[in-house]
């Protein structure tokens, strides 16, 4: 398949509380130890133009669990496949959000601050209601996420806040449960990890309750994955998303939609809270995927 590469004063970063197919999670995993900071060309694909400085995004979707952006120097964190899962929907994004100082990370306490402000993020879940997301049924923008919160576990639900300074040494990882209420899919719990390496931070999120399209069960417990892969570089963030989710083909076409644009939303919402923490510059992100340009 073709690659195209949608440049803009846009930016994408990419977050993925959307869904996935029951196998294990899709966050990417590094092939070796990092040993500094490495340059975000050096990660996209062979072939891919990119020009230090820019913010990136290509994007792709089609059926299967396995990877079609995935970055050089990082293996699929999937493992096993099944003919349903071949079959899954999928929606995966590359993006680099260039750095907001445009030096980036140059030393290792550089370094340390950028994942101590990612793993922040990435913890923070009441910062993402409210966001919006393009409805292509009613072509106007909507409320994605009416509430999200922690909560203390799945059968209890209660409200908790989010840590100050999450855990950001490698090797350290935060299970945690959220409260999160789409306005297409639902209110649902997802159980989240977040996990710090050396030189990259992983998050991986999955489906507790049901998950119904409106009033048509879509997905039982634990049928629903994303993963998302942050590597910081010397020019900025690296990010890769990635979510599968089983449709009947009925309705293929209204599900891959709904669920491209909100994670579009997410990724923007990510953009958006990086750079508010200084790491990269303020994005300007597309609403609608059916605009933006992808792998064909």
């Amino acid at each position: 398949m073709k690659r195209v590469v949608f440049y803009a004063s846009y930016i994408a970063a990419a977050l993925a509380f959307c869904p996935a197919q029951a196998v294990s999670p899709p966050a990417l995993k590094p092939t070796a130890s990092p040993v500094a900071a490495p340059a975000a060309i050096d990660l996209l694909p062979d072939k891919v133009a990119y020009e230090a400085g820019t913010f990136f995004l290509l994007v792709d979707t089609g059926h299967g669990t396995k990877p079609v952006l995935k970055p050089s120097g990082f293996d699929s964190g999937t493992s096993g496949t099944t003919a349903s899962s071949e079959k899954a929907l999928r929606i995966e994004a590359l993006a680099v959000l260039p750095s907001a100082i445009g030096a980036g990370q140059t030393g290792l306490q550089a370094l340390s601050d950028t994942m101590r402000v990612v793993s922040r993020i990435l913890n923070s879940v009441h910062t993402m209601e409210g966001i919006e997301y393009w409805s292509a049924s009613r072509r106007v923008m909507r409320t994605l996420y009416a509430e999200a919160y922690r909560i203390d576990s799945p059968s209890k639900r209660s409200k908790l806040p989010d840590p100050l300074a999450p855990s950001s040494s490698s090797g350290d990882s935060q299970l945690f449960y959220a409260y999160l209420r789409d306005l297409t899919f639902g209110g649902n719990v997802m159980k989240y990890e977040v996990h710090v390496g050396a030189g990259f931070i992983t998050m991986t999120n999955e489906n507790v309750s049901t998950v119904k399209y409106y009033l048509l069960p879509l997905a039982s417990p634990g049928n629903m994955k994303s993963g998302i892969l942050i590597v910081p570089c010397s020019d900025g963030l690296l990010v890769h998303f990635l979510s599968t989710i089983d449709a009947s083909d009925m309705l293929e076409k209204r599900v891959l939609e709904s669920a491209g644009n909100k994670a579009l939303a997410v990724l923007g919402w990510f953009a958006k809270e990086t750079a508010a923490a200084g790491l990269t510059r303020k994005p300007e992100l597309p609403k609608n995927i059916e605009e933006v340009k992808r792998i064909n």
